[in-house]
């Protein structure tokens, strides 16, 4: 597998989003290639981020709804947006900062 290829797939890699031929071929090739080994870390590292700001995100909400007790709130909906908003403009600049470093 050629690195170009390699770099495409490095993040769904990542998620474990690959087929398993796809997991073993990305694999082999990150333990023989030290350029796209450091681009798949910098994507485990991209990905840990957001996942303890999503779970951060997530303990005020169960606060807001344990202190409600039941009852609906208008601001639930703008704060799971927000988050949701929050989450994607770090993928985008992660992206964007991956990319800029070819």
């Amino acid at each position: 597998m050629e690195c170009k290829e390699v770099v495409e797939l490095i993040p769904a890699y990542v998620k474990g989003e690959l087929t398993r031929n796809q997991m073993n071929e990305v694999s082999e090739h990150l333990q023989n290639c030290n350029s796209c080994y450091e681009e798949a870390e910098k994507w485990e590292e991209l990905f840990a981020e957001l996942r303890s700001l999503v779970s951060y995100t997530h303990k005020p909400e169960k606060k807001v709804a344990q202190l409600t007790r039941g009852k609906t709130s208008s601001l639930t909906p703008w704060i799971v947006g927000g988050v949701g908003l929050g989450v994607g403009v770090l993928l985008a600049a992660g992206g964007a900062l991956l990319w800029r470093k070819k």
